[in-house]
């Protein structure tokens, strides 16, 4: 897939659309990639019951791909409407695991995978502030002491991102986790968080971004090695840190955005790695709280709308193995 079209799959996280259900607030502090505010959307349901999801779209790391011409990321905060391409938008029992809860839905607008925790100066003095580790921080120490959530009556605990959003979910999912001290039910849902990039793909980051980005797996267990971009054979530390939860992990087998797109890797030797016995298939079935649905398509994302959430896998589609998850049905993987 040439690289435009692949860009124009990713910048279609960024179509508005209003959902008057949910509430625009703004994080104090928090600031989008430009250095313009930061809010956060909110849906009240059942307050023992919270679902987060993280936003995602692609990522950046130089002038020209945080701003133009070679655009890979949002930079700008989202107007008071969601993306209709999101969990949370769907508001059918049948389609979303997650249908009732309390509803967070935190934007993605810094371009760095939500580990960015530095200001970067760029070509021509362009500034980029990769706040997105920050910005999660500061999302739930507010939401807290303005008691727009009360920790101590969430008693489900729902996590989800999709593509840079899934790495989201999982970097900030033991931190979430600590502020809700009664919460029994945990689940995870991380719809193609990629891990199975080529021996280069660490080196088109910067190296104050890669530094945010390795701090931020490290808290995960996920400790990295920059001449190898194959990480999900860790996957069993990040299991075991996050052995209260079930875990889900949805990832196409040739994700085209997380091949030609952004990995630097083929759509074949990234099959080849995620059905060997160290990719993401095949390390699953052997944890217990961790499972795996990979199909052998190019699609990237299956969760944000309901055509990509009905592609099967064995006998399951996107939707049912993510409900499967939710119910702690964690039996087998699929392929």
């Amino acid at each position: 897939m040439p690289v435009k079209t692949g860009l124009l799959l990713v910048l279609c996280f960024f179509t508005f659309n209003a959902y008057a259900n949910f509430e625009a607030i703004k994080i104090p502090g928090a600031v989008c990639g430009n250095g313009g505010s930061f809010s956060v959307f909110y849906k009240k349901g059942d307050q023992k019951k919270l679902a987060v999801e993280f936003m995602g779209g692609g990522a950046c790391w130089s002038a020209s791909t945080c701003y133009g011409p070679n655009l890979r990321a949002w930079f700008h905060q989202l107007p008071k409407a969601i993306t209709n391409a999101s969990l949370a938008a769907t508001g059918s029992k049948k389609d979303n695991p997650f249908y009732g809860h309390s509803f967070l839905y935190i934007p993605y607008c810094t371009g760095d995978v939500f580990a960015g925790k530095h200001t970067a100066k760029y070509r021509f003095g362009i500034k980029a502030h990769h706040q997105g580790y920050s910005n999660t921080k500061l999302i739930f120490d507010h939401l807290i002491k303005e008691k727009i959530i009360e920790p101590n009556e969430v008693q489900d605990l729902g996590l989800f991102g999709a593509s840079a959003g899934a790495l989201g979910a999982l970097i900030h999912g033991k931190d979430i986790e600590a502020r809700f001290p009664n919460a029994i039910k945990k689940t995870l849902i991380a719809d193609s968080p990629g891990l199975h990039w080529g021996q280069d793909f660490w080196n088109k980051f910067s190296p104050r971004m890669l530094e945010d980005i390795i701090d931020a797996l490290a808290k995960v267990n996920l400790e990295i090695d920059t001449h190898d971009g194959f990480i999900a054979e860790l996957l069993p530390e990040v299991c075991s840190l996050y052995r209260d939860f079930n875990i889900g992990f949805l990832q196409g087998s040739k994700d085209v955005i997380m091949t030609l797109m952004f990995g630097n890797i083929s759509t074949k030797d990234h099959e080849k790695l995620i059905y060997s016995e160290r990719g993401l298939y095949g390390v699953t079935q052997r944890i217990r709280n961790c499972k795996a649905w990979v199909p052998q398509t190019h699609m990237h994302t299956f969760l944000l709308s309901k055509p990509s959430g009905d592609i099967k896998a064995g006998n399951k589609t996107a939707i049912e193995f993510s409900k499967e998850i939710y119910r702690g049905n964690m039996i087998t993987n699929y392929r």
